[in-house]
């Protein structure tokens, strides 16, 4: 029904935060007109009996949400798109920098973890002939947890995927 309020009103866009205010309003037991306000200028009607449909929000259940490729949404019900400016907005020196490593360190602690490889937390953006690498805050998350856990030795991290490490293991 998010989606629908799309239909009501121009460039509006579904967000975290209109979930939760239609989760609170369930919750609180607001009416449908409260819950979604826009929908009140939208009506359906249909010509034929067909499967019941039911809609339920939820952070926790429910079908899964798949992302799908840009060009192709054909297999989607709903498309959101997200400005994957915003979603990876840390560049490679913002993290070390909130880390408290240096750089070098840093990119050890990332090869150690993956970050690089793992696509929720690396983008690679080419702006004409310019190529930036950038990381959201999932690998923020990723890297303050390795550096949090007791269990995380830097030093072997920093002996297996730092420079001298690398070196040593291209020989």
């Amino acid at each position: 029904m998010l989606a629908m309020e799309g239909h009501a009103a121009e460039d509006v866009k579904v967000s975290e935060r209109d979930v939760n205010r239609v989760e609170k309003g369930i919750r609180d037991g607001k009416g449908l007109s409260d819950v979604f306000p826009r929908l009140t200028t939208i009506s359906a009607t249909t010509a034929a009996d067909g499967p019941s449909v039911t809609v339920h929000f939820t952070k926790k259940k429910g079908a899964p949400v798949h992302f799908v490729a840009a060009d192709d949404p054909s297999e989607a019900a709903a498309v959101r798109e997200v400005d994957l400016q915003k979603k990876f907005h840390w560049t490679a020196t913002d993290l070390a920098e909130k880390l408290e490593l240096t750089g070098p360190r840093a990119t050890a602690l990332r090869r150690h973890l993956g970050v690089d490889e793992d696509p929720t937390c690396m983008h690679g953006f080419d702006f004409g002939g310019m190529k930036m690498t950038r990381y959201s805050d999932n690998a923020l998350t990723r890297m303050r947890e390795a550096i949090d856990d007791p269990a995380t030795d830097m030093d072997a991290i920093w002996a297996e995927h730092g420079f001298g490490g690398r070196r040593a293991s291209s020989t």
